[in-house]
């Protein structure tokens, strides 16, 4: 159907507009509210499919509302690319967009997410920020906006930056009542691996475990990554190995759902990690070649193929020191290094600077070791890292040793002010080897195990809601929660809400668990 209809009139033609048609008008809205939905709902090739059938009925509106229409149907063309871990496609789709991003804040975000994925600083920090606005869509775009940049900054080993920009996003997203939407949770998570680095561990998992619900529903590839890997991380640093084997399987088992080997590929190699720590080699060996067997069965997009392979490198390359193997790691993990620091990817560039370390001082090149650990010990300070160190391993926990057994003696300046850096970082270390040596494995016992409903309603509680708060969100009344939480405290033995959270954290009952959205308010995307 067209705009205009000919009409013909005592023997002559006149053409005629003809109305919009409003139902198809209305069908289109529809239709694009429910693909923005499925996208939220991480369901991208139903959105994408969706998206493509209205694209090809905007040829029957009329030009300003077919223009509209095709933005909005471009946009979701791009968060899809997103979600499917494509930059490169996500930036083809809005290539004719980026000379105009002034006009719509989701296109800055997306445009910003992308340059942020392809390591390209200088255009990323040329899009200007963006203000929030009454709208609740511009208001989830600012958010995510600000997310993005603490996301950049922490890559950039700019912590107080991404501290800065983390903790503004999650303000402005409860001003706006988004407090509980995936923009606020993208920079929980960034916050919490700046906590992490810092050493103040169960500030960070407090931080993910009240948002994991919503990473797992609706996170993107990045936010699960880091979600996952942190809580799994912190879990090995208490000891809980079998917690964290299960946060590693939570999160494989997510990606695959997803069908984002890189999700898959990160939960395999963090196991891998483990498996050394443990000294089970022979299974981080079969988990290599698992691996390996994923990589080559499900590729990707080209730029995520380089990211993929650089994750079963290192994985491999960790077994090989683990074997003995030391003069064939040497190069390749100088590569790596070298690939991280010319994408200015900083704070991968200084994990890897610490395997290497390790790696020279076990192959017997003490004066290359000392020089490289010295470096980033100074880099190190400057911006407080301090659990990348217990991270590196017992190698680098004795190289350290040894610095700060001289550093208060020597005649350099530069080393003698590293000495309480230093003294803190093995403080540190100490600490955290007493944890893993206190090793409980638990066990979930029959007369332990939470109901569905039960975990739930922990997972609210931990979130910090009072009972009638948790009773609307569920739309139950008071008296259920107070009886769900009765049975909760008599299962896990615990007399206080903390104690109930912390109990069933240690057990891995609140890992996954989706809490219904039947009383909160969807902002749709229209």
């Amino acid at each position: 159907m067209g705009n205009q209809a000919h009409v013909e009139f005592f023997g002559q033609e006149f053409r005629v507009a003809v109305r919009q048609p409003r139902l198809l008008v209305r069908q289109i809205r529809a239709r694009l509210a429910r693909s923005w939905r499925w996208m939220l709902e991480s369901r991208p090739r139903e959105g994408l499919e969706l998206a493509d059938s209205v694209a090809s009925q905007l040829h029957e509106l009329e030009p300003p509302a077919a223009t509209r229409y095709r933005t909005q149907v471009q946009h979701i063309r791009s968060f899809g690319k997103a979600l499917s871990d494509d930059p490169v496609g996500l930036l083809l789709e809005l290539s004719d967009a980026a000379s105009d991003a002034r006009r719509s804040h989701l296109t800055r975000v997306l445009l910003r997410f992308g340059y942020w994925r392809l390591s390209r600083w200088s255009e990323l920090y040329a899009l200007p920020m963006a203000s929030i606005t009454t709208s609740p869509c511009d208001a989830f775009a600012c958010v995510l906006d600000l997310a993005i940049l603490a996301a950049a900054a922490l890559e950039r080993l700019q912590l107080i930056t991404a501290s800065r920009f983390a903790t503004d996003a999650m303000c402005m997203a409860d001003v706006a009542g988004l407090g509980d939407s995936i923009a606020a949770a993208s920079a929980a998570a960034v916050l919490a691996s700046v906590r992490y680095e810092l050493g103040y561990l169960d500030h960070a998992e407090q931080l993910l475990l009240s948002r994991l619900p919503i990473i797992h529903a609706q996170g993107t590839p990045d936010v699960i990554i880091r979600a996952y890997s942190l809580l799994s991380r912190i879990a090995q640093h208490r000891g809980q190995c079998e917690h964290a084997a299960m946060v590693l399987n939570e999160g494989q088992l997510l990606g695959e759902q997803r069908l984002c080997a890189r999700i898959v590929l990160t939960m395999m190699a963090e196991r891998v990690r483990m498996l050394i720590a443990r000294d089970d080699i022979a299974s981080a060996r079969q988990e290599v070649s698992a691996m390996q067997r994923h990589a080559q069965a499900h590729p990707a997009a080209s730029y995520v193929c380089d990211e993929i392979a650089s994750v079963c490198a290192l994985a491999h390359l960790r077994v090989v020191v683990a074997q003995g193997r030391l003069a064939d790691v040497v190069a390749p993990l100088r590569a790596l290094l070298g690939a991280a620091t010319s994408a200015q990817r900083h704070y991968a560039a200084f994990h890897l600077t610490l395997e290497l370390a390790g790696t020279l001082s076990e192959s017997g090149e003490e004066d290359l070791t000392s020089r490289l650990l010295v470096r980033a010990l100074h880099r190190g300070e400057r911006v407080g890292l301090l659990q990348c160190w217990v991270d590196a391993g017992r190698s680098c926990s004795s190289l350290l040793e040894q610095v700060a057994e001289r550093s208060p003696y020597v005649a350099t300046p530069q080393l003698s002010a590293l000495h309480p850096y230093l003294r803190t970082i093995l403080t540190h270390q100490t600490t955290s080897n007493v944890a893993q040596q206190r090793t409980v494995r638990h066990c979930v016992r029959a007369s332990e195990r939470l109901s569905a409903r039960e975990r739930v309603v922990l997972v609210l509680v931990a979130k910090g809601q009072s009972n009638k708060r948790a009773a609307q969100t569920l739309r139950v009344t008071p008296e259920t929660i107070k009886s769900h939480l009765k049975r909760v405290f008599l299962k896990l033995g615990a007399k206080t809400r903390a104690e109930a959270v912390s109990r069933a954290a240690d057990l891995g009952q609140l890992i996954g668990v989706v809490i219904p959205v039947t009383a909160k308010r969807e902002h749709v995307y229209s």
